[in-house]
This record gives structure tokens, C-alpha cells and sequence, in this order.
């Protein structure tokens, strides 16, 4: 890629982390423009989500609602299924790799 910013990436991903820093593994996973918020119960999601959308504006971001998920049990991030009970992969990807042809 010889034209643009090759290091826009990790800048955008250095700005993520360093805006939620106090917020990251504890309430909070960020890849690049993807943000998790986990909570214990709905109470406390409801504060935790309020302060991420809080951060946002106070750094002039932004989320877009369609993209947005909210008070979910079950989420695909980052290609794994989190849930109450733990994560996994998608089923879709497991099959995918299983039936791979041998050599």
C-alpha cells in the first residue's frame, strides 16, 4: 500500500484504548471501532453503557444505533460467541474447518 495511512489502524486502536483505559478489562473490550461492554446484571449494564456513550461524546465519536446491540445475552465479537455460560466459536466456522478435503 503505497498511498495513505498505513498506521491509521493503530492509531485509531491507541485513541480506543487510552480513552477507556480506566474501563478496559473490566467492563470494557475494544478492537478498533468494535466496543463489548460486560456487565454482572442489568442495572449495572445500564451504567456501564451510559459511561461508554459518555466517553464517546466527550471525544467527539460516535456509535451508530443499527450497529448497536443492547442488553444482550448472546454476542458475536470478534468471531466468538460470548454468552453467560462462556465462549466458543461459531458453529458456521467450526463446520467450515471440519470439512476442510485433506491434502
Amino acid at each position: 500500500m503505497p498511498f495513505g495511512l498505513k498506521n491509521a489502524p493503530a492509531v485509531l486502536q491507541c485513541m480506543m484504548n487510552h480513552i477507556f483505559r480506566h474501563l478496559l478489562g473490566v467492563t470494557v473490550v475494544v478492537y478498533m471501532d468494535d466496543i463489548l461492554i460486560f456487565s454482572e446484571n442489568e442495572e449495572e449494564h445500564a451504567e456501564h453503557v451510559k459511561e461508554v456513550l459518555r466517553i464517546l461524546r466527550e471525544n467527539n465519536l460516535y456509535a451508530k444505533l443499527a450497529k448497536c446491540e443492547f442488553f444482550v445475552k448472546r454476542v458475536i465479537f470478534l468471531g466468538l460467541v460470548i454468552t453467560p455460560e462462556g465462549i466458543s466459536m461459531e458453529e458456521e466456522k467450526i463446520k467450515a474447518i471440519t470439512e476442510w478435503n485433506a491434502p
